[in-house]
């Protein structure tokens, strides 16, 4: 997303697919997402096993080699996933220029049609690397400017049980843009209300908010930031939030937005309840070191979560000095 940018916009989707069901409907909730958009989405899978050649100019033959098989796997597999759920769909292979002497791709459109009426095209482009899965992920981020990653979630939905995939937890952690973690059967049905669980005391650098705004923007969604304490009168915790409150509230004032405080000495079963009270579409955190996300994968905190949150989680990239200076509740 271009921060510099008033219309910023989501133009690429980064949707990484190891294959699995998680990973299938990750992609199909990124391409109902860029029907809206009109973003291309970069369907991208890494993988790694040991080859053994006689030279190393074997060896990168055969990387090669086996990039290449993988993208037939890759392309075959994607009609599939749109053959699943689209009976009238068309689907058009083009070779893709490599953009690096490793990296195989091609690309496809397709169209998928709902009761006659042709909806945006949506335009694939699947890339396959030789490689570890993180590390790569990471790198596809920036060689191909994406403006948000689409993940699928492990488990059965839960926050706490989601996000415990090394991988995933890696991204999140080291990822400059927007990561969305995707529930297992989770359909995208429009993003009308989205919770951001902040922590107004500590309230972050604006433009770290800058991907929720268009997110917001683009969707038109209710956006309600929600701040959890556990001590004081809500009086004496707005009045040590008021300055951070005349910001955001500047920073949102485009946006349909309210700003609660809520008081108890259980923050992820409180973020819990509030989700499940509006029936949020979304939920947006500011993942930073030793604060709430990882206090919310910790087993002995995460075993009081209920495994019925079955929303997307929106973990937003945090700046180095943030990492040190602000916190999410």
């Amino acid at each position: 997303m271009n921060h510099t940018s008033e219309a910023a916009r989501i133009q690429k989707i980064l949707v990484p697919t190891d294959f699995s069901k998680e990973a299938d409907n990750a992609l199909l909730y990124a391409v109902a997402m860029a029907q809206v958009t009109k973003a291309d989405i970069v369907l991208f899978h890494a993988f790694h096993h040991p080859v053994f050649s006689p030279s190393p100019y074997d060896e990168e033959i055969k990387k090669v080699e086996l990039e290449e098989e993988k993208l037939k796997k890759l392309q075959d597999h994607t009609s599939k996933i749109v053959r699943s759920v689209c009976k009238d769909f068309s689907v058009d292979y083009s070779s893709g220029a490599s953009t690096s002497t490793s990296i195989a791709s091609g690309s496809c459109t397709f169209s998928l049609t709902e009761d006659g009426a042709e909806k945006s095209s949506v335009c694939i482009t699947c890339v396959c690397v030789f490689g570890l899965s993180s590390e790569e992920i990471l790198k596809a981020s920036r060689q191909y400017a994406a403006d948000i990653l689409v993940m699928g979630m492990r488990g059965a939905g839960a926050i706490s049980q989601a996000l415990l995939g090394s991988t995933t937890m890696a991204i999140i952690e080291q990822s400059k843009v927007p990561v969305l973690a995707v529930p297992a059967k989770r359909e995208f049905q429009g993003l009308k209300t989205v919770v951001a669980a902040i922590d107004l005391i500590q309230l972050p650098d604006l433009h770290t908010l800058d991907p929720l705004k268009t997110v917001a923007t683009t969707f038109q969604s209710h956006l309600h930031v929600l701040h959890l304490y556990k001590k004081d009168t809500e009086k004496a915790e707005r009045d040590k939030a008021s300055g951070s409150l005349d910001a955001l509230d500047a920073c949102m004032q485009e946006i349909n937005h309210d700003i609660h405080f809520k008081q108890t000495e259980d923050i992820p079963k409180g973020i819990h309840d509030y989700v499940e009270a509006l029936q949020a579409d979304l939920l947006a955190l500011l993942p930073s070191q030793h604060t709430f996300l990882s206090r919310l994968l910790n087993k002995s905190i995460t075993g009081q979560m209920t495994a019925k949150a079955t929303i997307p989680l929106l973990a937003l990239p945090t700046t180095a000095s943030e990492t040190q200076q602000g916190q999410i509740i």
